[in-house]
């Protein structure tokens, strides 16, 4: 928790680099490629709060860091949240390969995540599966929530 905090510290003291990188889509939403380290790493640690929650099946917190209106739309309460989203069994560990930002407002912006979420193993053959999340960051009041995602943004580049 003192590393998610931290981060989000770090977060809020640097503003996302405005590089023009965009993946192709057709809709008229402006998505950047993240190039600051510290979001990156501030992002993916939200998403391993997250797993880590999902690995031990914590249903009030799932509650808590889950998106409102993905909550809204899948019609989510605590005694379904294991069955709406995929659930994880083991240790799990996730890695962010690419990721996009898209700015809501002046503090609250929208990170598209792809990573690959490995199984710990022994013998470490498990390769890896892709895994997509959207985590949106208020860095006002340094809150965050996740949103499962299909992946779209990062197929549309293939």
């Amino acid at each position: 928790i003192i590393i998610v905090l931290v981060g989000l510290i770090i977060l809020l003291t640097k503003s996302p680099n405005k590089k023009d990188n965009k993946p192709n889509n057709n809709n008229q939403t402006n998505y950047y490629i993240v190039t600051n380290a510290s979001d990156f790493f501030t992002v993916e640690g939200c998403v391993n709060r997250y797993l880590n929650l999902i690995i031990k099946k914590d249903k009030v917190n799932l509650i808590k860091l889950l998106n409102n209106s993905y909550i809204e739309n899948n019609q989510i309460n605590e005694s379904n949240v294991l069955n709406k989203i995929n659930t994880l069994d083991g240790l799990y560990n996730f890695n962010a390969k690419k990721m996009y930002y898209e700015k809501l407002s002046n503090n609250i912006y929208n990170y598209y995540v792809y990573g690959k979420l490995k199984k710990d193993t022994i013998d470490n053959n498990d390769l890896g599966t892709d895994y997509y999340l959207i985590v949106k960051i208020d860095k006002e009041k340094l809150l965050f929530s996740v949103t499962p995602y299909n992946g779209e943004i990062f197929k549309e580049e293939i």
